[in-house]
């Protein structure tokens, strides 16, 4: 399992009766029910282990969540072992009631989309239910979720959001067979059959057909797909050349194709890939999440023209190089050096483009300092060697 700094038990929050009252008046209620004792269940960026009397949270502030859970299962007499992790998203307003409970044939926490009347039951039984609640902490925790999920929005998780509604972190797969067991699967699932008439599976067959597998599409994250490239039409081979080296007119297609020209839903994506990686479990995300600083880092001319982006882009990558656990930050700057040089094409873009806004080289001279003084990562003025353009 990934080892994140939300694996930490939630200490008990103190505070004084009129701001316990204050809170409970201002915050949401989500009711969790029946969830299997000794699962983890977590808020944002806090994780609780249920207990027999566990029931929920309260006093959750008004905004975007993200909920999760890994449901502990009995395995033997003594010992049970956790599910994988699957989350959703919700937004609340002060005073909402969620209302969930689990279902043991599908194992989800299921929206049981209560009727005012059972609301109303739960705010009228309120004080006997307190007890069963844990309190949303309002410490550097949410702090720490702030910064992750400052951007995102409703229509943001509208759009990436699955069809099915959960986020988990074992995604079931389609594109090729898979493992199967018996001689009845093989004209279903095209396997071939073995000298004792057993079924082999397709990886027997062909390591690599993982590689054309991917998730079923009621499970699929909505995000954007953003090609390598994209050119003009009709564009010349010096253009080509120029838009593999600069790709932002590849941003500016993307901008009006998927965010209608809004930048900061961008930014709102970033976010929500990290957020489904580092909490969800989601390595997809994980994916995204680098493909969208690739993107953002090889943009000299977009540089002019959407500056707040790239300034909103310095601050969110500060926050999520910071929150990286550990085994993954190794991945985003060892392998292929990744990161190390895509941030030294941004500084470089930065350093070469002209009548940039004056905020923007002020703040990628601080972001840079503060990279190379806390990962001692050195970035230097460079030039890439030309792109060769081979033509049809």
């Amino acid at each position: 399992r990934w080892s994140t700094k939300l694996e930490q038990s939630l200490l008990p929050v103190k505070m004084d009766q009129a701001t316990a009252r204050e809170r409970v008046q201002q915050g949401a209620v989500l009711l969790a029910l029946d969830v299997p004792l000794g699962s983890e269940f977590g808020m944002d960026y806090k994780a609780w282990q249920t207990a027999s009397k566990f029931k929920g949270v309260k006093m959750i502030p008004e905004g975007i969540h993200f909920v999760y859970y890994s449901s502990s299962e009995r395995t033997t007499s003594v010992q049970t072992s956790q599910g994988p992790r699957v989350g959703f998203f919700i937004t609340t307003k002060p005073g909402d009631v969620l209302i969930y409970k689990w279902n043991p044939h599908s194992e989800l926490l299921e929206n049981t989309h209560p009727s005012e009347a059972d609301i109303t039951r739960v705010r009228e039984g309120y004080q006997e239910l307190d007890r069963y609640l844990g309190a949303y902490p309002l410490d550097d925790s949410f702090k720490t979720w702030l910064s992750l999920s400052s951007a995102i929005t409703p229509s943001t998780l509208a759009r990436v959001t699955p069809s099915c509604g959960y986020i988990t972190s074992a995604t079931a797969m389609e594109g090729t067979a898979g493992l199967v067991s018996s001689r009845q699967d093989k004209a279903a699932m095209d396997t071939s059959t073995r000298a004792d008439g057993e079924a082999e599976s397709v990886f027997a067959r062909d390591k690599d057909a993982w590689k054309t597998m991917e998730p079923v599409a009621e499970a699929r994250l909505g995000f954007v797909n953003i090609p390598r490239r994209l050119v003009p039409p009709g564009a010349t081979p010096q253009e080509i050349t120029q838009h593999s080296m600069d790709r932002s007119y590849t941003l500016t297609t993307l901008l009006e194709q998927h965010f209608n020209n809004n930048p900061q839903e961008i930014i709102a994506e970033m976010q929500t890939a990290f957020v489904c990686f580092l909490i969800g479990q989601v390595y997809d995300a994980f994916e995204q999440w680098k493909q969208w600083v690739g993107l953002l880092c090889h943009c000299e001319q977009a540089l002019q023209v959407y500056p707040d982006l790239f300034l909103s882009f310095m601050t969110v990558l500060h926050y999520h190089l910071k929150e990286t656990p550990s085994d993954f930050f190794v991945d985003i700057v060892s392998a292929d050096n990744f990161l190390v040089d895509a941030l030294q094409a941004f500084f470089d873009g930065i350093a070469e483009a002209d009548q940039l806004r004056a905020d923007v080289p002020l703040r990628a001279d601080a972001f840079r300092q503060m990279l190379s003084s806390h990962y001692s990562w050195s970035f230097e003025t460079s030039v890439d060697d030309p792109v060769v353009v081979e033509m049809a």
